[in-house]
């Protein structure tokens, strides 16, 4: 699995209600992703890939497009 699909399942699994949706589309405060099922996802993005996001980074993830710009800063291709 390449890490755009990785991080594709990760989105579902720590949003649930993204199931049927493009999670490359979704942005913080669609439906299902508010403040705590951020921190999950986050969370969810941590154990997912083997790093350590500093708290700058977590209040920028709002979207797919940017989880990836930040697991970019941690040496991970995409």
């Amino acid at each position: 699995m390449n890490n755009r699909a990785k991080l594709q399942k990760v989105f579902k699994e720590a949003l649930p209600q993204s199931q049927n949706v493009d999670v490359e589309k979704m942005e913080y405060g669609d439906v299902g992703w508010d403040s705590l099922a951020h921190m999950v996802l986050c969370s969810c993005i941590e154990s997912g890939f083997g790093v350590m996001l500093e708290i700058e980074q977590i209040a920028l993830i709002s979207s797919f497009d940017k989880a990836i710009e930040i697991l970019e800063s941690h040496a991970i291709r995409f």
